[in-house]
């Protein structure tokens, strides 16, 4: 999925440079241009024939000067940015936001990777704890060791629940995954208050009554029953997070 994402965005992000770079495409022309040109015309006043003993001056010549200028003017000129940097500009932050992008999907896989070996960790505990509690129900007949079973149970079940809590404050890959840790929390807590109460109960004192012992017994493994159902829902979540 996170190389789909990504070829998809390096795809989007080369057309978006290709597209800058061909709509950026400018004809690129020099300065305007003038040249001047004197033109001299010569104005001459044609002295007529000279008769004897009359002289007639001619008068100065007079030089008329104009000037002809011709303006080239060039197609598109300008000091404004050129086509190509504004090109470069948009396909460098293309490039930036598809390595934001990708950034972003490698910490957010990592920590999701993380987040389900806590989890994988936590469902194996769960199994380890329910094996207690089953063998405590087992061996119920003989009080002294059943309290031992359950002062076991409470310590792992301690640890499994400071696990949970670290799982509950980070952010799951998916909700299913999310809540399945809090129920199985939850049902761990309820499991652990019913062993504690059974196991104050069976040594006393004062010695518990057949009916105490029965009812006590009954909450023990409902508990139980309950909590291997959470384990069973955290073990499904955790194997769909990807």
């Amino acid at each position: 999925m996170l190389r789909r994402v990504a070829l998809t965005l390096v795809v989007v992000a080369a057309a978006v440079g290709w597209a800058s770079v061909a709509s950026a495409q400018t004809t690129t022309t020099g300065p305007v241009v003038t040249s001047t040109t004197p033109t001299t015309v010569a104005r001459t006043t044609v002295v007529p024939t000279t008769r004897p003993r009359v002289t007639t001056p001619a008068p100065a010549s007079t030089t008329t000067s104009r000037s002809t200028s011709t303006t080239v003017a060039a197609a598109g000129g300008g000091d404004g940015i050129s086509g190509r940097t504004i090109a470069l500009i948009v396909g460098a932050i293309a490039v930036a936001v598809l390595l934001v992008v990708i950034v972003v999907l490698l910490m957010r896989r990592r920590g999701s990777g993380q987040w389900r070996d806590e989890a994988v960790q936590a469902a194996a505990e769960g199994r380890s704890v329910l094996g207690l509690a089953t063998h405590g129900l087992a061996t119920l007949d003989q009080p002294a060791f059943a309290a031992q079973t359950w002062s076991d149970l409470d310590a792992q079940g301690a640890q499994l629940h400071q696990r949970l809590q670290g799982l509950a404050r980070r952010t799951p890959p998916d909700e299913w995954a999310g809540s399945a840790v809090t129920r199985l929390d939850h049902a761990l807590q309820a499991l652990r208050s019913s062993v504690e109460a059974d196991r104050a109960l069976r040594l006393g004192p004062p010695p518990p009554t057949a009916e105490q012992l029965g009812y006590s017994e009954a909450v023990v493994r409902q508990r139980a029953t309950d909590f291997e159902q959470n384990v069973q829902a955290l073990e499904s979540s955790v194997a769909q997070v990807r």
